[in-house]
Parts: structure tokens; C-alpha cells; sequence
């Protein structure tokens, strides 16, 4: 009995912590295969481009200030600003033209690269070509046309009209840029990307009422240049709408490039910045109001830029979070792959494309 009993007998813990059991042998097996894997070279190799890789958002902005630096150092200046502070407006000024100018960029490789514009919404795009056309007639006309320069001057107690070699350069490659991305609508999606009607008839007028009026009095006068200016002005403050509500309604931003998003906030910022201190810099605090189209381009993007950017801010995301795929308002709703795309918790880091 006393065999059996002992044979019976409960293990002791000091046994028992000596003995390995099968879930410390699964946990040792899951170690080997952890250390297998970490010394595959193939395994190393990637795991060291992806400590070394460097984000392509630094990439591009380091790249516009050191571009900017070196145009604004090594091109002309202002003669009308005060000789110390024209260099850095200068510098300033090539900010703001690189960052606006790369914002198109982004959105032309994407619709490239996907071989179609699916997700820009095409009243949006229409609007914006409209838009920087008008804006490149009032900064060409009134940067080359000498008359209405001497005009606003006479007008203006001899202070000039606060258009810059960049503001011409950047509403000229706008304008060109934006034509490429409604042409690449036409290829790729043809009569599936056209503008609604409404704004068919918006796009119209827009081009048609100075048209007329311009016919009419051919001599220009600076409330006809200023006119395209204001036109220029109300389709920035609209022209984002579309765009917000095509996203809202699909919970989705696929088709969207989030880059045209940051690097629009950054021109704004800079452009603004350029406007005021050459303001003040000529004693000119007034001329502000003259370049309303050039302040309000630079409020809107920044406005609709962090209206987008700022929920997921924190994160360091910089995108807008939709709910996609729980419950009812998500379910059956396209999951954009590069965008990250939600309003819970599951969010995917964007590329600058």
C-alpha cells in the first residue's frame, strides 16, 4: 500500500519547475524559429532598408529648401524693397513657388500610375483650371503690362502693385498643370470624369463675363485686371467642395493624393508670410488689400488643408480617418490601400503619393 500510495504521490513543485513541460518546449521552438528568421540574411537586409529608409515627405522638403535657398541667393531681387530684407523675401517667394508648384505633382503620378482619376472629382478639377487661368491673366498683365503699373502707382501714392516674378511663374505652371490632370480625365475615364451641369454653367460664366467685358472696353483698367482677381478669389473659396463632399459621401479619399494636401498647407503658409513682410517692408500696409486674390489663396489652403489634415495630426498621420467597413454606413464601401482610411482606430501610413 505504501508503494502504491508513494507511486500516487502529487509531484513537487521543485520537480515540476525541473521537468519541462509542452507549452515551455512550444515557447522555446517559437524562440529558434524568431532566431532562424533574424539571422536569414534576406530577412536582415530588409529589415536594414527599412531602418535606413528615409520618409519621402522629408525628402521633399528638405529638397524645396535647399532649392530655395540657392534660387534666392542667386537670383535678382526686388529693387523696390529695402536692400537687407530682399533677399530673404526672395528666398521667401521660392518657397512658397516650389511648394505650390510640387503640390500638382503628387495627384498627376497617382492618376498615372493607377491609369485612371477615379476619385478626383471632376467639378473640383474643372473649377481649379478655370480658376488658375484667371489668376495667370491678372499676375501677367499686371507684371508685363508697364501702363497699368504706371497706372496703380498714380493711383496708389507711387507704391507698385505687390505682383512677383513668383507669383507669375507659379500661376502660369498652376494653370498648366492643372490642364494636364483634366486631359489625363479625358484619357483615362473619358465622358465618366465631365463636371455636372451646374458647373458646366458656373465654369462658363466664369470665362465668359470678362470675355465680354474686355471686348467691350478694350482699354484695360485696373478694375477689369482686378475683376479677374475676384473671380480667381470666389473659386478658391468654393472649388474644395466638391472635392469634400465626393469623399464624405464615399467615406473614402482613394483617388485623392494626400501630397497635393501638404505641400498646398506649406505654399499657403509661405505666400502669406511673403505678402506681409513685403507690406511692411515698402511702408505699404495697405497694399495688402490689393493682393486679396494672393492672401485669400494662401487662408484657403491652409483652412481646407488642416480641415483635412488635423484629425489624425497627433498621430503624425497627416489624413483625413474615415470609418470604412463597421456597420451599416461602412459596410460595401471601397477601402482605399495607400491612404489609410478610417475613422476607428485602424489607420495605414500614407506615402506622400
Amino acid at each position: 500500500k505504501s508503494s502504491k500510495i508513494a507511486h500516487f504521490r502529487p509531484k513537487s513543485r521543485a520537480a515540476m519547475a525541473s521537468e519541462p513541460s509542452e507549452s515551455s518546449a512550444s515557447f522555446e521552438d517559437s524562440e529558434a524559429a524568431t532566431l532562424l528568421e533574424a539571422l536569414d540574411p534576406n530577412k536582415t537586409s530588409s529589415a536594414k532598408e527599412r531602418r535606413w529608409r528615409v520618409p519621402v515627405e522629408w525628402c521633399v522638403a528638405c529638397s524645396i529648401a535647399v532649392a530655395s535657398l540657392i534660387l534666392g541667393l542667386s537670383t535678382p531681387t526686388n529693387d523696390d524693397l529695402p536692400a537687407g530684407y530682399a533677399t530673404l523675401s526672395n528666398v521667401i517667394g521660392y518657397v512658397f513657388l516650389l511648394a505650390w508648384s510640387c503640390s500638382f505633382y503628387p495627384q498627376i503620378i497617382q492618376n498615372f500610375t493607377r491609369k485612371t482619376t477615379i476619385g478626383l472629382n471632376a467639378d473640383y478639377l474643372y473649377l481649379n483650371g478655370v480658376g488658375y487661368f484667371l489668376y495667370s491673366l491678372y499676375n501677367l498683365l499686371y507684371y508685363f503690362d508697364e501702363s497699368l503699373r504706371r497706372r496703380y502707382r498714380d493711383e496708389n501714392d507711387g507704391n507698385n502693385i505687390l505682383v512677383e516674378l513668383h507669383d507669375v511663374l507659379f500661376a502660369v505652371h498652376a494653370f498648366v498643370l492643372t490642364t494636364v490632370q483634366i486631359l489625363q480625365c479625358l484619357h483615362y475615364d473619358g465622358l465618366k470624369q465631365t463636371p455636372n451641369w451646374p458647373f458646366q454653367l458656373v465654369c462658363a460664366a466664369l470665362l465668359l463675363t470678362p470675355a465680354v467685358w474686355f471686348a467691350v472696353q478694350p482699354s484695360l483698367t485696373l478694375i477689369q485686371v482686378a475683376f479677374l482677381s475676384y473671380e480667381k478669389l470666389a473659386v478658391t473659396v468654393v472649388k474644395y467642395m466638391p472635392q469634400l463632399i465626393f469623399n464624405h459621401r464615399r467615406r473614402s479619399t482613394e483617388g485623392w493624393s494626400i501630397g497635393n494636401i501638404l505641400l498646398d498647407i506649406t505654399g499657403g503658409v509661405f505666400s502669406m508670410l511673403q505678402l506681409f513682410l513685403d507690406a511692411f517692408a515698402v511702408g505699404n500696409p495697405a497694399g495688402i488689400k490689393d493682393q486679396v486674390t494672393k492672401l485669400g489663396l494662401g487662408f484657403v489652403s491652409i483652412f481646407y488643408g488642416t480641415y483635412v489634415c488635423a484629425p489624425t495630426a497627433p498621430r503624425l498621420h497627416l489624413v483625413k480617418k474615415w470609418r470604412v467597413g463597421s456597420g451599416k454606413r461602412g459596410a460595401g464601401r471601397p477601402q482605399d490601400s495607400g491612404t489609410g482610411l478610417s475613422l476607428g482606430t485602424d489607420v495605414a501610413s500614407p506615402t506622400i503619393l
